[in-house]
């Protein structure tokens, strides 16, 4: 169908920074300026169109090494095994489905890919005999799906690319225990992983429509959580994964004489339902969803679990998106936000006195998604497939009527859960820019933990969701034109400043940040509670995007790495013999993919952003007075927190190609947990940043 793109005088020269980017992204509304503008310069047309650009289908084949991290909170001295690498490799295979758009020689793209894993590893932690309580601990890996940006540079019949975004992971952990006399001795958990991917490659167009691929991946998921009846502690575990693969890929690329096949071909009274182009919408529906919980409480009297609250209600709220269109193939960006109803008690007292929790409440708030989708044309409708990335904000609060030490009876604390999205279904465009849908969808969440005052022990969810709903939805185009059948074409550019292109840039700034610790320490004399670790610093770093324009709507997806700088310190002893001495947060990196919403008002451009965020962070331990045998006077840990962010700011075109910008985000990131070898207790942190920057930007 139709891509209008408008682009002011465009000078193409090579890319010198590739960079390491993270996928998919969330936006929210528009901006509205005054359309009375001074007329600028018109430009001469240039084609947006090359032999990479189109959609594209195909599968891979591949190795994996993957290393899962284990390490337990278990609160015997004598027990304590530290830290232990299972690694578990294996093969790899699976489908792949992208789309790309050229501008000059760079090209830009998304991809979504699904695959087969295998590989597993026991670890016989018995280690000497009677050591601990675990015979042993397996790690069985099963599938795994992306959702990435690529960015690459034609050179002819070869592509050298970079790519990165979002990564899951569905995995089994076994533990076993074959002298426990009161518990099964045999336990499984299915886990989610949620995790960031970074990658290069190369593609090799060696005949017309296909392609060859060598790349490597590199997958680090979330840490896992998870409390098992066999073992009265929790256990965590980090997976990271290395891959290489090969692909064949078929490209269908709108020159080619197959994409003018027949087939493919848009008729010319199909014209009105052309699909590309930048829309917004309204959705309600009802979800129907599951939250797993799971405790790892020490006394054996007071245990039973897992257990499943289910929470069902509705869901509604705002999107946001945009799509091209190759012959009857559709791609599209596309973010949502929404309210969440659904509050569900479970009254764990069961019989009474069995525990010394009386109920735990879960009450979902609100969700997002930041998402790929991919259709097929049939005139006015259109059946499509969607991947990405989910948010859901959550509350929990957990009751203890009987506890009779010094905590509150009754508790809440916000959890952010961060997962994985999938789905399906049909938009109908039944009027002229108008389009109703229908879909669903399924979101997995990787665990999220937390400890609350009223109970000493940690609390873990893994929350499910399936939503059905329905969609109004207004899309923005160029009038309906009709095409040429089955040509992309452009529109004459009009009177206003093109920011259609590839840009790479630099930033610079600062950020004001929080971490909020916890801590399930056992002994109510240690307990300190929840406190807020503050960390402010500097944050510099290098960006790379692109946009689409369409009227003075701008659409662009863009990612950005950078290092942060900071750290902030906690004195743990209060007057009383503490479980450390001191805790120390340091910043060390960040990373966002982000989608973009723009409103071109000549020079100057105001836009809003949003999507996924990454940061490592460094965690520093400090007890020189702790004298038990299995403990270190320092211990050291690397979190990597995923989390989402939003933000606003403006870009100025100050000189042909030349933009400078200013921008506000903030970044909040789901819970991070991890067992402490040396507290032999489980830590929890929450971060969220406040950042404020400026950009130096080159446009392509």
């Amino acid at each position: 169908m139709v891509i209008r793109v408008f682009r002011a005088g465009v000078r193409q020269q090579p890319t010198r920074i590739l960079m390491v980017s993270t996928f998919t992204s969330l936006a929210l509304g528009a901006t509205a300026l005054a359309a009375d503008l001074p007329p600028l310069k018109r430009a001469a047309p240039v084609p947006v169109m090359g032999p990479w650009a189109g959609v594209y289908l195909g599968g891979f084949v591949g190795g994996q090494w993957s290393k899962d991290r284990w390490t337990s909170d278990e609160t015997d001295p004598a027990e304590t095994l530290g830290a232990i690498n299972l690694k578990a490799n294996g093969f790899t295979g699976g489908v792949i489905s992208g789309a790309n758009l050229q501008f000059g020689n760079a090209v830009w793209g998304v991809e979504t890919d699904l695959g087969a894993l295998t590989g597993s590893n026991t670890f016989n932690a018995r280690i000497p005999p009677g050591f601990t309580d675990i015979d042993s601990i397996q790690t069985k890996l099963r599938y795994n799906a992306h959702a990435r940006l690529r960015f690459g540079w034609s050179m002819g019949s070869w592509m050298p690319f970079v790519a990165a975004g979002g990564a899951y992971a569905n995995t089994k952990s076994t533990l076993t225990d074959s002298t426990n006399t009161t518990r099964p001795v045999l336990a499984s958990v299915t886990q989610d992983r949620v995790g960031y991917t970074i990658g290069a490659g190369v593609d090799w167009m060696f005949a017309p429509n296909w392609l060859a691929r060598v790349e490597f991946l590199h997958d680090r998921y979330l840490t896992g959580a998870f409390a098992l009846p066999v073992q009265d502690d929790s256990q965590y575990l980090e997976l990271n994964t290395n891959t290489v693969r090969a692909a064949l890929l078929y490209n269908f690329n709108a020159n080619s004489p197959d994409f003018m096949a027949g087939i493919i071909r848009t008729p010319a009274a199909q014209a009105k339902a052309n699909w590309a182009g930048v829309y917004v919408g309204a959705f309600a529906g009802g979800h129907w969803s599951k939250d797993r919980w799971s405790s790892d409480e020490t006394r054996p009297a007071d245990r039973f679990g897992p257990l499943d609250i289910k929470v069902n209600g509705g869901s509604f709220g705002g999107l946001i998106g945009a799509n091209v269109q190759y012959g009857n193939f559709v791609w599209g960006v596309e973010a949502d936000i929404g309210g969440l109803t659904g509050t569900k008690t479970f009254a764990a007292r069961f019989p009474p006195t069995a525990t010394d929790i009386d109920s735990i409440e879960t009450r979902l708030r609100w969700n997002a998604h930041a998402r790929i989708r991919s259709g097929y044309s049939f005139g006015s409708w259109m059946p499509f497939l969607t991947t990405g990335i989910a948010y859901a904000n959550t509350r929990m609060t957990v009751a203890n009527s009987t506890n009779i030490a010094p905590q509150p009876t009754t508790a809440s604390i916000s959890l952010d859960r961060v997962g994985f999205s999938a789905g399906f279904g049909v938009d109908w465009m039944f009027a002229p820019n108008w389009i109703a849908r229908a879909e669903y969808i399924n979101d997995r969440y990787t665990t999220a933990s937390f400890q609350v005052p009223s109970q000493v022990d940690t609390q873990h969810m893994a929350l499910r969701s399936n939503i059905v709903r329905g969609a109004l939805i207004y899309k923005f185009d160029d009038n309906n034109a009709a095409p040429p059948a089955g040509m992309i074409t452009k529109a004459p550019p009009i009177q206003v400043a093109s920011w259609t292109g590839g840009y790479i840039g630099v930033f610079a700034g600062g950020h004001w940040s929080k971490d909020r610790w916890t801590s399930d320490e056992t002994n109510p004399a240690q307990d300190l509670g929840a406190f807020d670790i503050k960390v402010n610093g500097g944050n510099f770093g290098g960006l790379i995007g692109a946009n689409l324009q369409q009227g003075r709507a701008v659409w662009g997806i863009e990612a950005d790495g950078g290092w942060m700088t900071g750290s902030g310190t906690f004195a743990g002893d209060r007057g009383v013999r503490a479980v450390f001495d001191t805790l120390e947060i340091e910043m060390h990196a960040n990373a966002h993919g982000r989608l973009r919403f723009g409103y071109d008002a000549g020079t100057w451009m105001p836009f809003i952003a949003g999507g996924v965020a990454y940061a490592n962070t460094r965690i520093t331990i400090r007890d020189p007075e702790n004298l038990s045998s299995s403990a270190v006077p320092v211990e050291n840990r690397t979190l990597n927190r995923v989390g989402f962010t939003f933000g606003g700011g403006v870009d100025w075109k100050f000189a042909q190609n030349w933009i400078a910008r200013a921008e506000y985000l903030y970044d909040r990131y789901g819970t991070a947990s991890y067992g402490s070898a040396q507290q032999q207790d489980s830590e929890h942190f929450q971060m969220n940043s406040n950042i404020v920057r400026g950009a130096l930007i080159y446009k392509y």
